[in-house]
């Protein structure tokens, strides 16, 4: 059953309203994350996955049709999120495998291969070390500790976009200080 409120309250955020827009995110906050629970959003990334979603609705707010129901387009809204984050996450399952094949041929390689990796690795680790403090951080945050965005956003005081951006910008550094060190 439509909620009339929603659709309201779409419409006018979708005019610029910021009050409607707070009021209606409120409103649909569980029901976004319970949607994105069913559609199997691990735990720990469903609030990123709806942040992304929120950012996707309120983009796509002017193409909302008021005659329609609110909750059906939201969750279509959400969809795209999670399918966005499956392909993402599935993206990086395969260069962790890639990593793993790797790792795997180098510790089998020969002492001379492994030491021309171990001078790689050195001046990735010098790299790393020239990075500034903050951003220091957030790498051995997400890639010697495991965490994700949202945690590393909570445990640093950041916003989780900030820290994905962060990381983004961090890897092309760091990709570029290696390359010309070699």
């Amino acid at each position: 059953m439509a909620d009339p409120n929603l659709e309201r309250l779409a419409v006018e955020a979708a005019s610029g309203d910021m009050d409607a827009l707070e009021a209606l995110l409120r409103g649909v906050h569980g029901h976004l994350l319970a949607f994105l629970h069913a559609v199997g959003v691990p735990e720990n990334d469903v609030e990123d996955v709806a942040q992304d979603a929120v950012l996707r609705m309120y983009r796509s707010l002017s193409r909302y049709q008021a005659d329609k129901a609110f909750l059906p387009w939201l969750r279509g809204v959400a969809r795209h999120a999670a399918q966005s984050y499956w392909r993402h996450h599935l993206r990086e399952a395969r260069r962790l495998e890639v990593f793993r094949l790797y790792l795997d041929e180098v510790v089998q390689a020969e002492p001379l291969e492994w030491m021309a990796e171990s001078e790689e690795q050195a001046q990735l680790r010098e790299c790393v070390d020239n990075l500034p403090e903050q951003q220091k951080r957030i790498v051995i945050l997400r890639y010697f500790r495991g965490l994700n965005s949202t945690r590393i956003a909570e445990t640093l005081r950041m916003k989780a976009t900030t820290v994905r951006q962060t990381l983004s910008r961090v890897r092309e550094a760091l990709r570029v200080c290696v390359e010309t060190a070699r």
